[in-house]
């Protein structure tokens, strides 16, 4: 089962973090998980976005944060690339002791498994890298099925080949 199937599921992780090239992968990811997580009525109180440069601090900070007349909130952190390697290490203290009603999602543009963040995050099961599939003829397929669209074979294959792996430009 994928990580949206799983969210959509209500099987969440404390932890996400999400590496990927394709913003329409990462889109519909955060979306599961933020629909699993905090009702759209909650979310003035439950969902908090870190953007900027970001702290491990900062996000310790907002991960801690008791959820206002809900169960869970969510703090999504958009991207973990411009924070140095010290700095990033400094959350490994917050994913050996995550909070129980928060589910922090945190998003990396530039993944690189050595650092001590994502080798924790890869051993706990919290790292997901998301990659376009190598022929996007399925993926076409599950997209139009997805959306009620009646598209033939010929017209499957062909947008494949002339589009390639651009999932944002399928979809």
């Amino acid at each position: 089962m994928d990580l949206a199937a799983r969210a959509r599921a209500g099987d969440l992780d404390p932890v996400y973090i999400l590496a990927s090239d394709h913003p329409v992968l990462v889109e519909r990811a955060v979306t599961a998980v933020r629909d699993a997580t905090v009702p759209p009525a909650m979310r003035g109180f439950n969902y908090d976005v870190v953007e900027g440069k970001a702290t491990a601090s900062r996000i310790a900070g907002a991960a801690q944060t008791l959820p206002m007349r809900a169960a869970r909130r969510m703090v999504l952190v958009r991207d973990l690339a411009p924070m140095a390697a010290d700095e990033l290490a400094r959350l490994v203290a917050y994913l050996d002791d995550p909070s129980p009603s928060t589910v922090l999602v945190m998003l990396t543009s530039k993944l690189d498994k050595r650092l001590k963040l994502y080798a924790t995050a890869n051993k706990k099961g919290w790292l997901h890298v998301l990659e376009a599939p190598r022929n996007p003829v399925q993926w076409i397929r599950a997209e139009a099925a997805d959306k009620d669209v009646r598209i033939a074979a010929d017209a499957v294959q062909r947008l494949a080949d002339a589009v390639g792996n651009d999932l944002s430009r399928l979809a």
